[in-house]
């Protein structure tokens, strides 16, 4: 017997209660309570249920997929359109990115966060190198909580450039067109992550 939607939509309704209140008055952890904006409760809110569902949407992403990782490989276009002045995006059928007309031609990724060694070697297998970048939209404690930052330090052959973002959120304006130029000027194939490669880093590329 199927559980009944309402039960999901109550679940998720108190989950949202117990995550702003989470932000208005504890901080989304008393560790991390000088975070809190109390001038503009959306952020303190998105953080707190960033933090609160972190692991559930882990474990979820974990038990969907395996331990396997995926991301969309975005080539550069094949032809590439002059004179257009913009940057020219080709889509498939179901909305993913299939290439890039930007000038370049070097490929970028877009996915989630890898955590362990054979998410890296996939990524490197994709592109034919050892070396790429990691454009990271991930705030500390995510980088942390999901072994990311101790996988990147003992691999010397990834550079990391940091663009912090709370979930359920855009980047600000800053580090939007901090990314957007820094994208344009890559050397090396280019992964922009989040936490599951739909959100943040989406609405970036």
């Amino acid at each position: 017997m199927k559980p009944h939607k309402s039960i999901f939509f109550w679940a998720y309704f108190l989950l949202n209660c117990a995550c702003y209140k989470l932000a208005a008055y504890h901080g989304a952890y008393s560790y991390v309570s000088s975070y809190v904006n109390y001038e503009n409760l959306s952020y303190s809110y998105n953080l707190a249920k960033s933090m609160v569902t972190f692991y559930p949407s882990f474990t979820y992403n974990w038990v969907i997929h395996g331990t396997s990782y995926s991301f969309d490989l975005i080539m550069p276009s094949e032809k590439p359109v002059e004179n257009r002045g913009l940057p020219l995006v080709i889509r498939n059928a179901d909305g993913t990115i299939r290439s890039i007309d930007d000038g370049g031609d070097i490929p970028i990724l877009l996915g989630g966060i890898p955590y362990n060694q054979q998410h890296l070697d996939s990524i490197k297998k994709a592109v034919g190198l050892e070396k790429f970048t990691i454009f990271s939209l991930n705030l500390d404690y995510e980088r942390r909580w999901s072994n990311w930052q101790n996988l990147i330090k003992n691999d010397q052959s990834i550079r990391v450039k940091i663009y912090p973002t709370v979930d359920f959120s855009a980047p600000s304006r800053v580090d939007m067109v901090r990314l957007v130029l820094d994208l344009h000027d890559r050397l090396w194939p280019v992964l922009v992550q989040c936490k599951a490669g739909k959100g943040r880093s989406a609405a970036s590329i």
